[in-house]
């Protein structure tokens, strides 16, 4: 698939605090909830508000940063309990935290950067879908809010298109106050109104059926929890949820929840925010897009009239899809490209430490996380994965501990359903004792290999049987998929030659139940367990692609991520948690976890202000990012 156009701007009407970073040694470990509490105050403003930007202009605000190891390997911090506005914090112990220098710099405005896009865009809209499309999206919307990118803390929410929120004592009211200057780019204002729509857009997922796909990330996130919004005054906007939720607010943060310009779906369906019809793409963001080859690039322009001053601190940017891992390489050593566009990369970690070890003078990587599950999608809609036996046979044969090795360099946990090592999760030690996960003497297990062999000899299958496996060709995805095929092979005589398709191609198969099983990963949303239930409840990933709601199972599940979803005490909601956890571990499961991996970034040490962050809906404005030297 290939599309491409030209915007032309003429065409347009264009009218402190320091936060601490820890670092732990090994992955796997978890962080004490730190960060401030979101939900009961607003954001603190940029320390350069106010700070005109304009190319050329080098020296016009002072910000405090903090250097970062090369190579570091970061926790994703837990996010800190809700509270009602005016109620006292319960008291946390906070981790001992790492030392790291104050270093002050000057803003410096203006200049191009070239990023790294692993995969081309979709074209679905706005709120369909979170994957590719997300990279090009997000730097010409904003949301309410945003998880802020400017502080090395990965929880901490600021506003983007309010001044200040709160949560009445009911714990079900929440009060935004909207800025008053946010401007879409034909010049007329950014209302309440577009706000309240955009919200509606979301939940109703008959908004846009009729474009590429129906379902929507943005709709699994929000839709259990949101009940209905509307305008107390122009500038004021409260939101009602149909129980208390310890996660409303950073799933209103993640990039998905863009607030798009209101339009009749049933008189104007062309005015849809997308890609498919650019001529009515309007956003109100820090970027204008200028020119989009949906497999080749994507060029964006800084929006001359953006409400936030001082952003964005660069001219422009241009996000190049590259998939093949050596052009990656070479773009980056050869400074051809600064960063990349997201978390993903189609580098493996080896690539990415050995890529940091040979360009050091010139860059660093970064390994956040977990970033993600990466794991085996089983389409129970199709034989022989309509037989839970037959799924159990897979999870439990497949040996996670080479791939780790392999493709992540041991940084990289066991793919339990819930990450070990979290408060949530199963501890690391327990994790490696599990049915599935187990060694022996290090090697697999070979009591799981005999139970998946039983399994399978009951199901009718004792000779094994032939299905191709779907891996779409970016992330390392065919490579991870001849390893596990192999393995089922020698374990099992299962057959399943690797079927490798286009990024975007291979979504649309999944979305269509056009496979029978696929090797893909799954991202961590926000840092909350809360992102790794959803995929599992009707409309996740899981749930969609490999029929997990129409499992014997599927029900209890979804009813489970319903009463955690709700469940305000950390205590009660981690026995939810590991009660669908044990069902997922010995029941049954259509998303097979092969390991949590850590998100990778390789970033030039030219780009100044940037923090990694492990999960993919996160930063993907840009806005805050600068040069030094010029880029």
């Amino acid at each position: 698939m290939r599309g491409k156009y030209t915007i032309g701007r003429k065409a347009l009407v264009l009218t402190p605090l320091l936060l601490v970073l820890v670092f732990l040694a090994a992955c796997g470990g978890s962080t004490a909830p730190s960060g401030p509490d979101a939900a009961s105050a607003p954001a603190a403003a940029p320390q350069d508000q106010g700070a005109a930007g304009s190319a050329g202009n080098s020296q016009q605000a002072t910000v405090s940063v903090e250097p970062t190891a090369v190579s570091e390997i970061q926790t994703f911090p837990t996010l800190p309990p809700t509270r009602r506005a005016g109620e006292a914090a319960a008291p946390t112990v906070a981790p001992e935290a790492t030392a790291v220098p104050v270093v002050m710099q000057q803003i410096k405005y203006g200049g191009h950067v070239p990023m790294v896009q692993y995969a081309a865009t979709d074209v679905k809209a706005v709120h369909q879908w979170a994957g590719p499309s997300s990279q090009t999206y997000s730097p010409l919307f904003n949301q309410i809010l945003e998880f802020n990118p400017e502080t090395p803390v990965n929880n901490d929410i600021r506003c983007d298109l309010c001044t200040s929120w709160e949560l009445g004592e009911d714990g079900t009211t929440y009060t935004f106050r909207l800025v008053d200057n946010a401007k879409w780019w034909d010049g007329s204002p950014v209302t309440v109104e577009d706000v309240i729509f955009s919200l509606e857009s979301i939940v109703d997922t008959e908004f846009t059926k009729g474009l590429q796909g129906g379902t929507r990330s943005s709709t699994v996130m929000i839709k259990p929890i949101y009940l209905t919004s509307r305008a107390i005054d122009p500038h004021t906007l409260e939101i009602q949820t149909n129980f208390p939720s310890p996660t409303f607010i950073p799933k209103l943060a993640i990039d998905t929840l863009k607030v798009i310009k209101k339009y009749d779906p049933d008189t104007e369906p062309h005015m849809a925010q997308t890609i498919v019809n650019p001529e009515n793409l309007f956003g109100s963001g820090p970027f204008i897009l200028e020119e989009f080859e949906s497999d080749v690039k994507n060029v964006f322009v800084k929006n001359p009239d953006y409400f936030k001053e001082g952003y964005p601190r660069i001219d422009g940017m241009t996000h190049f899809v590259i998939l093949d891992a050596g052009t990656t390489i070479a773009a980056f050593t050869t400074e051809k490209v600064l960063m990349q566009n997201m978390r993903s990369s189609n580098l493996t970690v080896t690539q990415q430490v050995q890529l940091a070890e040979d360009a050091k003078d010139i860059l660093k990587a970064y390994f956040p996380g977990p970033g993600g599950q990466m794991g085996v999608i089983l389409n129970a809609r199709k034989k022989p994965f309509d037989d839970v036996r037959v799924r159990r046979a897979i999870m439990l044969a497949i040996h996670r501990q080479p791939l780790i090795q392999t493709f992540n360099l041991g940084n990289a946990t066991l793919g339990l359903p819930m990450p070990p090592g979290t408060w949530y999760g199963l501890s690391p030690e327990e994790a490696a004792q599990a049915p599935g996960f187990r060694e022996l003497n290090g090697e697999k297990h070979p009591d799981d290999i005999a139970e998946a062999k039983r399994l399978l000899t009951e199901a009718g299958y004792a000779d094994g049987f032939t299905a191709e496996m779907t891996a779409r060709t970016a992330l390392g995805y065919p490579d991870i998929a001849v390893v596990v095929t192999s393995q089922l092979k020698k374990f099992l005589n299962i057959k399943a030659p690797v079927k490798t398709m286009e990024p975007v191609a291979g979504f649309a198969a999944y979305e269509a139940g056009d496979f029978i099983w696929a090797l893909q990963a799954s991202s961590y949303a926000i840092p909350d367990p809360d992102a790794v239930f959803v995929r599992w409840r009707e409309g996740g990933t899981a749930a969609r692609w490999g029929d997990f709601k129409n499992t014997s199972i599927g029900p209890k599940v979804n009813e489970l991520y319903l009463k955690e979803a709700s469940e305000l005490n950390q205590d009660q909601r981690r026995v939810i948690i590991r009660e669908a956890a044990d069902i997922l571990l010995h029941e049954d499961n259509t998303y097979i976890g092969l390991y949590w991996y850590m998100g990778g970034h390789i970033v030039n040490n030219r780009i100044q202000n940037y923090n990694p962050v492990a999960s993919s809906h996160i930063a993907l404005k840009h806005e805050h990012i600068w040069c030094d030297p010029d880029c």
